[in-house]
């Protein structure tokens, strides 16, 4: 067993009449890297592309069905399976996920539905089925385990997705098993046919037609053939002795697991592939480095030998191209990987051209993409629909269809290259990590040069530009020579990961980021680091991950799907029904027409504009039609159409507007739940107002991937802005509104919309486009925060002494300080807008509630105080009354409990608790 390089073949099909691009993917296990090349269909010339970071040892390589995702098997530890989605257009590979999984496998293919993941281990001795979820991402789940016996060497499966065969080198047998709906599997007959005694049955291949299957021993070099019955068991019709060049006077080869000998003269059989049309078979063999050919008879199946071609060096793989034109090969002490144009009439091969690969090259498969339309994924929701990517004024242009004939594609727009950093932080910063010391460090000796970096997208300078409030902005605009400024860089290696730190001061403002290192080969733990590549949030790729983040959410997330509850659906009194084939809105009332699906709801600020608003007036008219919307609104319901959903609520539209305040009182004291059972809430993070709008034309953002120098030769890292979320969501306008604080911690799931990037936010999950799985927690999610203490709390409440009061003071602490940081624009609203996480907490808070202050442990939610309260910018009581003094409903200013007295039983002594109790 070689740790090795695959290859895969990628044809794209650009339009009737033009020549087929292929794209050639080579895996380099000893470099952890997916080498990609295109391949000329004229000539076989090979053309290298780049090369893909890989993540560990990359061997075996699998192609979704629809052929628009590639899955490889890392076998380091720990063992894992990686998912990347292709774009059809430059063959670039984007990573999507990074599973776990039980064992190292060496050869992995999926079955025909794109519903399995299929695996054999040599070392493990077992084939395994993990399930694929809708988005087409391998999961960690096993849907079926057999266990095979020493070395499973290969596993495919059979045109009618009924059969799979495994090579058992060990056992030297060929299993026939049947693979069920579910994914498990089970013998079929007996379970096995057997071969010769130390044959080595390794790889095997099945005729188009589905009536044969090849198997090739790799000790024996011979070619066993098999005919397949209806049920899928295997009859043997012939082994054929000649794949092995007679002139090398190769032996009989032995087991390489623990080998150490002399390997020179013993047979050492790799791969095994048949055209597309069935008519030629080539096998390779690695000690004589050769590859031998095959005419396959089309009515009985037997081969005749065609002839032997000596090739790369210990060639490992070889593939086919769609058209049965080309044979791609790698091998594993050959550098280069080569092409060879197969001749149609006698199947003769004869080399065409070469590129180099990494080191160690051993696994080929080939795919046609389906053109140069742009389209969202049908499999990964219920929503068959398509967005078309094209160019308008400059930008993105996105629209939609329901068409059930468009099939997924999860790329969008041609990627541009990840964001690089100027010259000054090259030679600054980047080149003075290799001492891997503690340094601090002048950081642009002028303000010129640091806005002229961060005008050409430097990513270190416009993470720290983020940071600096609008009106200093305003001041570095003017360019006023006598602005101050003193900005420092400092190194910390001593962090996990490391980091740079930029401290300083320009004009009035204090500024500070760090940015976290990564090596690209070392993901951080429990996270994935993604590239973000598409010029929108509007455009195909950031919306197909929202619909992955859903569909692993309602498939794995346990408390996500306890919240939303298995009854009897509930809707609010009004909804946005968004069916109509034309496209147009209208509200419905849900007691006369019962909606048919889920709903989601819209986070949003109203800010200044007139918004569309429901009034009694107008409500009938809107029952036929809505009137045109703005930007955000229409912008929202784009969204839940793409994730299949016909209903909505949005409050100025779903809540009768107006001085007669009956309907707002009524749906108002609804809101627990209606943002709690809403399938998720769509949040309009970074718009002020309606005209902002969902989408933002955005720059390639973090992570940024640049090259250090290091003492051991250049290697890439991934720089990651840890101050990106706070910035992007907990600064941003919608997260100023007081309001919304309750709606994003009832809410079960958030998508925020923010100026750069999405963010998906969940009561298990909380994650971004540049870490799908999950944020590191050095960011910090504040309501994701109290979301894990309300549901500790709740999961306890049967339990006292996991229920205490120190804990549930904690957490009013935690949230009515988060609450009073934010603002309204009605003084009124101060109680009434966190009404809903009140009812939403009730089951865990015991006793009455009055004005902000829970009956429970009175004398400790009294010891309230305000923060800042000697500041410039504490702010007097209001003149009206709202609440009583002793509330902290009854100040504008951000609010804590005293710490001092949350925690412990001593507190308990300042007041007994029986003794209160509210009056008037």
């Amino acid at each position: 067993m070689n740790l090795q390089t695959i290859l895969v073949l990628i044809p794209i099909l650009l339009s009737h009449s033009m020549w087929a691009k292929t794209f050639v993917y080579v895996s380099n296990a000893n470099s952890s890297t997916i080498s990609r090349y295109a391949l000329d269909e004229q000539n076989g010339a090979l053309e290298l592309l780049g090369n893909t970071p890989a993540g560990g040892k990359i061997m075996p390589l699998a192609l979704s069905p629809d052929k628009t995702l590639l899955y490889g098997a890392l076998r380091n530890v720990p063992y894992s399976v990686v998912t990347w989605t292709i774009n059809n257009t430059t063959g670039d590979l984007y990573a999507l996920a990074t599973v776990p999984v039980n064992a190292s496998y060496p050869y992995i293919t999926t079955d025909k539905s794109g519903k399995f993941l299929l695996s054999a281990s040599y070392d493990s001795n077992i084939v395994t089925s993990n399930r694929i979820d809708k988005a087409g991402i391998v999961t960690s789940e096993l849907a079926g385990l057999y266990k095979t016996g020493p070395h499973a060497h290969s596993v495919v499966v059979d045109a009618t997705n009924h059969s799979v065969y495994v090579g058992n080198l060990g056992t030297d047998r060929v299993l026939q098993l049947h693979l069920e709906e579910n994914g498990n599997l089970s013998a079929i007959g007996k379970g096995y046919v057997q071969d010769a005694k130390d044959s080595g049955p390794r790889h095997s291949a099945i005729s188009p037609d589905n009536r044969f299957l090849y198997n090739l021993a790799e000790m024996a070099g011979t070619i066993a053939q098999y005919r397949r019955l209806d049920d899928g068991e295997l009859v043997h019709v012939k082994t054929y002795p000649n794949a092995v060049r007679e002139r090398y006077s190769l032996t009989h080869g032995i087991e390489r697991t623990n080998f150490t000998g002399d390997a020179s003269h013993l047979i050492w059989a790799a791969d095994i592939r048949i055209t597309p049309d069935g008519r030629w078979l080539y096998v390779t063999e690695r000690t004589s480095s050769t590859v031998a050919g095959y005419e396959v008879d089309e009515s009985s199946g037997e081969l005749t030998l065609v002839g032997f071609w000596e090739v790369e060096k210990q060639p490992r793989g070889i593939a086919v191209d769609a058209t049965g034109s080309w044979l791609l090969v790698t091998g594993e002490k050959s550098r280069v990987v080569g092409s060879y144009r197969i001749d149609g009439q006698t199947g003769v091969l004869k080399a065409a051209g070469e590129a180099g690969c990494g080191e160690d090259a051993n696994w080929a498969v080939t795919t046609v993409s389906k053109g140069r339309w742009v389209l969202t994924s049908t499999s990964r929701v219920r929503l068959m629909s398509a967005m078309h990517i094209g160019e308008k004024d400059g930008e993105n242009a996105l629209s939609w269809s329901r068409r059930s004939d468009y099939h997924a594609d999860p790329t969008d727009n041609d990627p541009s290259d990840p964001m690089d950093v100027c010259e000054t932080c090259r030679t600054s910063i980047l080149d003075h990590l290799q001492y891997y010391r503690d340094s601090a460090e002048e950081y642009h000796n002028t303000l010129e040069s640091f806005i002229e970096s961060v005008d050409k997208g430097c990513y270190i300078c416009r993470s720290l530009y983020l940071t600096i409030p609008s009106d200093t902005r305003e001041v570095l605009l003017a360019k006023e020579s006598d602005t101050y400024h003193s900005l420092k860089w400092s190194y910390h290696p001593s962090f996990s990961p490391p980091l740079i730190s930029i401290d300083g001061l320009i004009h009035t403002s204090s500024l500070n980021i760090y940015i976290s290192l990564y090596r690209v080969q070392d993901q951080p733990p429990g996270v994935s680091l993604v590239a973000v590549k598409s010029g929108s949030t509007g455009s195909a790729q950031p919306l197909n991950q929202i619909c992955r983040w859903l569909e692993n959410c309602n498939t794995h997330h346990t408390t996500c799907s306890n919240e939303l509850g298995d009854d009897k659906p509930w809707y609010p009194t009004r909804l946005l029904d968004l069916s109509s084939t034309d496209g147009r809105a209208r509200i419905i009332e849900t007691i006369e027409t019962v909606p048919k699906g889920p709903y989601v709801t819209l986070s949003h600020c109203w800010g200044t504009i007139e918004t569309p608003r429901t009034t009694r007036e107008n409500l009938s008219k809107f029952k036929e039609r809505l009137p045109k919307l703005t930007k955000t609104f229409e912008d929202a319901i784009l969204v839940a159409r793409k994730l299949n959903v016909d209903y909505m609520w949005i409050d100025s539209l779903c809540i009768i507007q107006g001085p007669d305040l009956e309907d707002w009182a009524s749906e108002s004291a609804q809101m627990s739940k209606i943002y709690q059972l809403a399938l998720c809430n769509i949040a309009a993070t970074a718009s002020q107002d309606g005209r902002g709008g969902l989408f933002f034309t955005r720059a390639a953002i973090s992570p940024c991937q640049v090259e250090i120098p290091t003492f051991l030769g250049p290697d890439r890292i991934w720089l990651v802005d840890d101050g990106l979320f706070q910035r992007e969501v907990g600064s941003a306008p919608l997260l100023q509104r007081g309001w919304v604080v309750q709606e994003f911690i009832l809410a079960c799931r958030v998508v925020n919309f923010s100026q750069n990037q999405i963010y998906w936010q969940c009561k298990e999950l909380s994650a971004s486009e540049s870490y799908p799985n999950g944020l590191p927690r050095s960011m910090g999610v504040t309501d994701r925060n109290i979301h894990t203490e309300i549901q500790n709390l709740r999961l306890s409440r049967r339990n006292p002494s996991l229920n205490t009061v120190g804990d549930r003071v904690e957490l009013w602490n935690m949230l009515i300080y988060r609450y009073t940081q934010s603002s309204l624009s009605k003084s009124s609203d101060k109680l009434p807008a966190l009404s809903g996480v009140v009812n939403y907490l009730r089951d865990i808070f015991p006793g009455e509630y009055h004005a902000g202050i829970w009956q429970d442990s009175i004398h400790l939610y009294l010891t309230w105080y305000c923060v800042g309260q000697y500041g410039p910018d504490f702010r007097p009581r209001p003149a009206e009354y709202r609440a009583p003094t002793w509330s902290w409903a009854s100040t504008d200013n951000p609010v804590k409990v005293l710490r001092e007295l949350r925690f412990g039983d001593s507190s308990k002594d300042l007041c007994p608790e029986d003794s209160c109790s509210f009056r008037g």
